[in-house]
């Protein structure tokens, strides 16, 4: 299932900050990237809507509705992971050179979309956020996406 919510109630700090005149509609989706699921999917109707998303270890489809979330480009298989201190080795690559691409089929709106990463478990397991390695904002000459780090639990995630 796919999950709907007004932004205006998911605003971080920076968003409440900035004052932005109109803000993105909250679209949750995770794409199918582990084959096994060992939980079944809840069904979009048990979720409340309230102020806050669902945890992020919750399972969830990719496609809902009319909605699909795909990605694109895969991310290699690999990408060593660095402590705070060792510095960083740059965003995730592609295979073919590039970067992932992760796109959103289905959607006919002009509202701007969010999107939240997180480093998640890379086994049979359920998806849920990695222990230890967390994401991180990449900034450069040539980065172009606006991109926010938020605390969720005790997962950080890059909202974009």
């Amino acid at each position: 299932p796919r999950h709907i919510y007004p932004a205006v109630e998911f605003l971080g700090p920076c968003e409440q900050e900035e004052g932005r005149s109109s803000a993105p509609e909250s679209i949750l989706l995770v794409p199918p990237t582990w084959p096994k699921q060992l939980v079944p999917a809840i069904p979009i109707c048990s979720i409340p809507v309230t102020a806050s998303l669902p945890p992020l270890e919750w399972p969830l489809s990719h496609q809902a509705g009319s909605y699909e979330l795909r990605i694109e480009v895969q991310p290699k298989p690999h990408h060593r992971a660095h402590y705070e201190t060792e510095g960083s080795r740059g965003a995730v690559k592609a295979p073919t050179g590039g970067h992932p691409v992760v796109q959103l089929h289905g959607y006919m709106e002009n509202k701007p979309l969010g999107l939240q990463i997180f480093i998640g478990t890379a086994d049979e397991r359920i998806l849920k956020p990695h222990a230890f390695y967390q994401v991180h904002r990449i900034t450069g000459k040539t980065v172009t996406t606006t991109s926010y780090e938020k605390i969720v639990g005790n997962t950080k995630v890059l909202e974009i």
